[in-house]
């Protein structure tokens, strides 16, 4: 299993706040019943996002897994499911079965290989940027007060949401590596 680092402490401290996240690996690659898989952890130095509250701080610090698909894998040769559309296009819809974490999210090349993904930044999931952004600026409170103003009355709470680790990702590439070989 090789590791990197490729966010500087600090930076994660200032723009993710307080987490596992600060001491994890932001790159894992590692090998599984012969496929390669890849965790990612994507982070944005400024938040795409347009809100005034959002730009402040960076985007992103959850974790992405990926499994390289080798060249003879049924994947490339299903008439049925095609991994490309008549454009060229990768086809993640194509997949719906694959029971990975959030589904199939990502289909396409990468480093010159076909891999196949998922992201650990759906709405159950902890995305450190967000949790920074709420810490500082309560958007909890100004989302209710907003809700409450437009609704008249005040939204159900929302669920605890909980970080996806390297651990959880490495299960779920492992369990979908399982999936891809039936």
């Amino acid at each position: 299993m090789k590791e990197k680092y490729n966010i500087d402490k600090a930076l994660k401290l200032e723009h993710l706040g307080e987490g596992e996240w600060i001491e994890e690996p932001d790159e894992v690659s590692f090998t599984h019943k012969g496929f390669d898989c890849l965790i990612k952890r994507p982070f944005y130095g400024e938040s795409p996002l347009t809100e005034e509250v959002i730009q402040t701080s960076g985007f992103g610090g959850h974790l992405c897994g990926y499994v390289f698909l080798p060249e003879d894998h049924s994947f490339y040769h299903n008439s049925k499911n095609p991994i490309l559309d008549s454009d060229g296009e990768y086809l993640c819809d194509n997949y719906p079965n694959l029971d990975v974490h959030g589904g199939c999210t990502f289909v396409g090349e990468m480093d010159g290989k076909i891999a196949v993904g998922f992201d650990c930044g759906h709405s159950g999931d902890l995305i450190p940027s967000i949790q920074m952004v709420n810490s500082r600026h309560d958007v909890n409170k100004i989302f209710e007060e907003k809700f409450e103003k437009e609704f008249g009355y005040l939204p159900n709470p929302l669920p605890e949401k909980t970080y996806k680790n390297i651990a959880f990702v490495i299960g779920e590439l492992k369990y979908l590596i399982d999936e891809l070989e039936e």
